[in-house]
């Protein structure tokens, strides 16, 4: 069952191997989307932002020494024949494989079978909440900071329009972002800035997850 609250579509695969869709687990208490277990979990929501800016807070669970994985896709097509990414995406996250105890921050993109990682950095420990900001100019080049410190520069242009954003989650029960701002700055003399933050509500029983769009005109 694929379950589609308020913009955002909610699903979850029971393992890293079927399609078969099961009803997503995510918390929104304290206006945090947080997973509360470790099946495959995707929040997905309509997001053709391609040049602007993208902010969010992350938080990294402590993990056993199992293969773990979080992402946030900020421009994808969706489109799918795994569950684990899109076919097209360009994406920021943090793994770790089953036979490590080291977490790394990834930058990564794919375009088909063209899978490229631009950045990779290693921490330990990696648990706790983190700060991650992207920039991406009409030139198609990224600026990722980590932490308030430059990871990433460099030009893609292999994707250059999205569909959707996502947030990804494989074994990372209690994983969570919080604060997520998309600011879209077309190159115009006057910038107009689409923000998308999340919001959310708790019902009985029910999980409300809200985008809220905001229209301002930038000053230069």
């Amino acid at each position: 069952m694929i379950v589609i609250l308020d913009g955002w579509t909610l699903f979850a695969y029971p393992n890293a191997t079927t399609l078969e869709t099961i009803p997503a687990n995510f918390s929104a208490a304290d206006q945090t989307l947080k997973v509360l277990d470790d099946d495959i979990s995707i929040a997905r929501h309509i997001s053709t932002v391609n040049v602007g800016n993208w902010s969010f807070d992350m938080f990294v669970p402590e993990c056993e020494n199992i293969e773990r994985a979080m992402y946030v896709y900020i421009m994808s097509n969706g489109s799918r024949t795994i569950p684990t990414y899109p076919s097209d995406f360009i994406g920021v996250g943090v793994w770790k494989a089953a036979v490590q105890s080291t977490w790394s921050f990834i930058v990564w993109t794919m375009n088909g079978f063209d899978w490229i990682v631009h950045s990779q950095i290693y921490l330990n420990p990696m648990h706790g909440w983190h700060h991650i900001r992207i920039s991406r100019n009409s030139d198609g080049r990224f600026m990722v900071y980590f932490n308030g410190t430059l990871e990433a520069d460099f030009t893609y242009s292999n994707v250059t329009t999205s569909t959707y954003l996502e947030f990804y989650c494989y074994n990372v029960a209690g994983a969570a972002i919080d604060n997520l701002d998309v600011e879209y700055t077309p190159p115009t003399a006057m910038n107009t800035a689409l923000l998308i933050v999340i919001g959310y509500g708790v019902g009985v029983g029910v999980i409300v997850l809200a985008f809220f769009f905001f229209i301002r005109d930038e000053k230069e």
